[in-house]
């Protein structure tokens, strides 16, 4: 973005300096980017691209994304001998091999670990995805600021601060800003044992995620129970007594390593090396492959595997561990991000999510079990609450669809207008909406912002929702595997004419909400010729609740009523409308008309 016009707006009294600084910086960018090019589109790193320094693994590494070697490049401001100082930058890539699973971004997280911890054990690490930036200067200090001045060290296992964006469309019409979760949901949980982690924007402390529950020895006079007991992968190991053999088996054959996780157990600066530099070669050991093998990393150390949401799973294991975290909002924005610019985008991150979050739930983390974990029962509802998300999806799938047969049936299942029972349906209808649409305001939101959200929580369940539960049925049956998918993060389509536009494409997440499209529109034709023939008491007293459902689903589903008449990106696919044609025809012919 700073390099994209061809003629810069320098002013006539730019200084010269600065100008030749740009005209340098713009050079080197551009020879960046066309050896990028280059080695993307060769087996091999092009000659210009390998480091002088072999020992880093450059002059081995292949350029295939899916098989190359470890990668760990120090790097210096100056090209000087500065051996004996923290270098500015620590380039890591991790070994791969199709025929090792790499676990995905909680497998690099715990690579970054395991050479952070040889190079620096720093008690403090910071997780940022890349497509965040540092927007507040104070963020580190107001970060160490709970770290270090807590009154007991089970006070802050991690600081967590909100996942804000820049760029974002107005009124949030794909509901990817979080703006009730970051105001509400996570306020609520720091009142508890803290927020969950999120992903990206937090800070941790090292040992808490080395799997070791906080220092026991402050809470002997509360109830007398031993917190370490808590932590299966230290389970035979005591305090005072970590050896490097018993930790060379939970975190691998590296001595230095397990050097460098006993000097965080034990609040030591003992067997840390100096200089990063001196221990490439045993970076380049732990961020191999097969390092992890038969080692506790993923299980009990690190970041969690066997879900595509780690950062709730991990975070979910360190509070059970006893460790409480912190929910940190500055009046300045510490990060800024970026939110899925269209539909299908922000439906397939919420696909994942939801997937990630089932696994947890199905898991040996599940919140409902381990009684001996040490974390608030409120604390387990709350985790509860996120994990069965995707269970929303068929009820909201059958309530969406209901009313409809209902109604083409001639059957009724709601009070008529008539009915007494009528008004306590209405009260809940406007109470519920109410609700959500005063939680918007409260937080300066707009009207228009909460009918985005309400519109795309209903097309979630139908969709993402709905999807993720029958990954997660097959992965049970062992029919397939969920997979990592990374969430494209763009700024929208710039040939778009408006970039609020719901967009799609042939994927299977657009088959369901199209499919409850139809049927509902058919149920409203059906409600309508009832009407029309005069047989307004048949439809005031028995069918108006069904027909105002159906009305109310298709107004939810408004994006895919303009799909279907629009043509290019913002037009559902034909193939598309098909299926969910066939779908919805199947299910109005099982129905049968009372008269």
């Amino acid at each position: 973005m700073y390099f994209y016009k061809e003629n810069p707006q320098h002013s006539n009294n730019s200084d010269p300096n600065f100008v030749k600084e740009w005209q340098e910086m713009k050079d080197e960018y551009e020879d960046l980017k066309r050896r990028i090019m280059k080695a993307s589109a060769t087996p091999e790193v092009p000659l210009d691209s390998i480091s002088h320094d072999v020992d880093d693994g450059f002059a081995y590494r292949s350029s295939d994304i899916r098989n190359h070697s470890s990668v760990v490049k120090v790097l210096y401001e100056n090209s000087g001998d500065e051996r004996d100082i923290l270098p500015h930058v620590v380039y890591v890539a991790r070994e791969k091999s199709p025929k090792v699973d790499h676990h995905y971004k909680a497998g690099a997280m715990n690579v970054m670990a395991r050479v952070s911890g040889l190079m620096t054990n720093s008690p403090f690490i910071l997780n940022l995805d890349c497509d965040m930036f540092v927007k507040n200067s104070k963020v580190i200090q107001h970060a160490m600021c709970f770290f270090l001045d807590c009154k007991f060290e089970r006070d802050c296992g991690f600081v967590q601060f909100p996942q804000l964006f820049y760029r974002s469309i107005k009124d949030d019409p794909f509901g990817s800003q979080m703006k009730i979760f970051l105001s509400t949901l996570a306020r609520g949980m720091d009142g508890l044992q803290g927020a969950t982690y999120c992903g990206t924007g937090c800070f941790h402390r090292r040992k808490a995620l080395y799997g070791v529950p906080p220092a026991a020895d402050q809470y002997n006079n509360k109830d007398g129970r031993n917190f370490h007991n808590h932590a299966k992968a230290f389970h035979d190991l005591k305090t005072s007594s970590w050896s490097l053999e018993a930790l060379s088996n939970t975190f691998g054959p590296s001595s230095a390593l397990a050097a460098s996780a006993q000097t965080v157990m034990r609040h030591t600066q003992d067997n840390v090396h100096s200089s990063p530099s001196l221990v490439i070669y045993e970076a380049l050991n732990v961020a191999s492959c097969c390092y992890e093998t038969n080692t506790a990393w993923g299980k009990e150390v690190g970041w969690m595997y066997g879900s595509t949401v780690e950062d709730v799973m991990t975070g979910f294991k360190i509070h059970c561990l006893g460790w409480h975290s912190v929910f940190c909002i500055p009046e300045q924005p510490a990060f800024l991000g970026t939110a899925p610019a269209n539909g299908p985008d922000s439906l397939v991150q919420m696909r994942r999510w939801v997937t990630g979050l089932l696994e947890i739930f199905l898991s040996k983390l599940c919140p409902f079990l381990g009684i001996d974990r040490d974390i608030m029962v409120r604390q387990r509802m709350v985790y509860a609450y996120f994990t069965l998300w995707g269970f929303l999806s068929v009820a909201t799938f059958f309530y969406a669809i209901l009313p409809a047969l209902c109604l083409l049936s001639g059957k009724s299942f709601l009070p008529g207008i008539s009915n007494p029972a009528f008004a306590i349906a209405v009260a809940l209808f406007v109470s519920i909406y109410g609700f959500k649409l005063f939680e918007f305001l409260r937080i300066g939101g707009s009207i228009r912002e909460w009918w985005n959200n309400q519109r795309m929580w209903l097309i979630q369940c139908l969709s993402p929702f709905l999807l993720a539960t029958f990954d997660v049925l097959m992965k049970l049956l062992r029919v397939s595997e969920t997979v990592f998918v990374v969430t494209p993060k763009g700024t929208g389509d710039e040939d778009d004419a408006c970039e609020s536009d719901f967009t799609f494409d042939s994927s299977s997440l657009f088959i369901i909400p199209t499919t409850v499209l139809f049927i509902n529109l058919a149920a409203i034709v059906s409600g309508s010729v009832i009407f029309v023939a005069g047989r307004y008491h048949i439809f005031r007293d028995k069918l108006f609740a069904e027909y105002f459902c159906s009305l109310w689903v298709v107004i939810n589903l408004w994006p895919f009523v303009k799909g279907l008449v629009r043509k290019g990106k913002r037009g559902i696919p034909w193939n598309v409308v098909m299926k969910s044609a066939a779908l919805a025809l199947i299910l109005c012919s099982s129905t049968r008309r009372q008269n």
